[in-house]
């Protein structure tokens, strides 16, 4: 799992393997001052064959 924060100034991304952690590193950008927060699932097929 990826997070992506696209700030004005700066952005920053990160990958984690727990969903827990990536909550937890969602909730420290919400305040007041957040306008806006977008959440994108994807699927992602293993087509190799093995």
């Amino acid at each position: 799992m990826i997070l992506i924060v696209d700030e004005e100034a700066q952005g920053s991304k990160e990958e984690f393997c727990s969903v827990d952690k990536l909550k937890r590193e969602v909730v420290k950008y919400i305040d007041e001052s957040v306008e806006e927060i977008t959440i994108k699932k994807r699927a992602v097929y293993n087509n190799s064959q093995s």
